[in-house]
């Protein structure tokens, strides 16, 4: 099944400095030659949740961290997770997965022992078919977690003809650990159905201990920063008492889903600071100095 056609836009891809970010382009907009999409989504097609959907893509030029999420991409995660909660879904471990997976990530550890923590579903690695110059590659981990603090709702299954829905918990999330195959892991994507403005809320739900603390928001540019932000953005730090190096948190949501989508919220974590993304979007700090 093809993507329909406002979702064929093109990304712009930051993985040789510090993390995956991609973003919608709208149309009419001029794009500049590093915001092309090195691989089109038209042709998509989705066959089981193993065949989910993997972003191909090459490193390009440096580019600020936490910069930019490209709505396609969170458009596959959402086909993903509609897919993924038509299946039967095992006893979930008593510890929350988000918070084991935060800690893991900002420890640094392997992709052999991200993927070896047991509260997650995962699906396995998927790897790009091309390379950077020096033959390093960015790779992914995906799977699917349950974000606590969430009741029952209705939830989208399946895609196109095929699509119905079921009831289901709303913290059912995708989730999308992405490598550099020399820098380790650089990035983390979350994405939920419903919209949800309470993003403080939700994430300090997710851990036992830690503080997550509101950088800014209000944002008044997108990520390009030169139209208004449509994804309500805000930025995050979580700090773990388990980790020496803090996350940095960019959220948001799509209040319109469309036809088959109630719309969704997302996460974006790395361990980069967002200073240069706020300042783009014209963002409000809450914390002094800015971060």
């Amino acid at each position: 099944m093809a993507f329909p056609a406002q979702y064929r836009p093109l990304c712009l891809v930051l993985l040789r400095s510090r993390t995956v970010q991609l973003t919608r382009s709208r149309a009419g907009q001029s794009r500049p030659p590093e915001r092309q999409a090195l691989h089109a989504f038209s042709a998509l097609k989705i066959t089981s949740l193993e065949s989910s959907p993997l972003l191909g893509v090459n490193f390009l030029q440096p580019m600020d961290a936490m910069a930019l999420t490209c709505r396609t991409f969170r458009f596959a995660l959402s086909f993903v997770l509609a897919m993924a909660l038509g299946a039967s879904v095992d006893a979930r471990d008593a510890s929350n997965p988000l918070e084991t997976l935060l800690i893991a990530f900002a420890q640094g550890k392997r992709d052999k022992d991200i993927a070896a923590l047991s509260n997650i579903e995962w699906q396995g690695f998927a790897y790009p078919e091309d390379s950077e110059k020096d033959l390093s590659v960015t790779y992914h981990l995906r799977g699917r977690l349950r974000l606590n603090g969430f009741g029952e709702v209705d939830l989208p299954v399946g895609i196109g003809a095929n699509a119905t829905r079921k009831k289901g918990n709303e913290g059912d999330a995708s989730i999308d650990v992405i490598f550099h195959s020399a820098k380790g892991a650089r990035a983390i994507e979350l994405q939920k159905f419903y919209p949800n403005d309470n993003y403080q809320e939700i994430l300090q739900r997710q851990l036992s201990v830690g503080t997550v603390t509101l950088l800014g928001d209000n944002c008044k540019k997108d990520g390009y920063g030169d139209l208004p932000d449509d994804e309500h953005t805000a930025f995050f730090r979580i700090d773990l008492p388990a980790a020496t190096t803090p996350v940095f948190v960019r959220a948001g949501r799509d209040e319109d889903g469309g036809k088959n989508s109630p719309g969704e919220t997302f996460f974006s974590f790395s361990l980069f600071t967002p200073g240069s993304d706020m300042t783009k979007r014209s963002c409000v700090n809450r914390v002094d100095p800015p971060q």
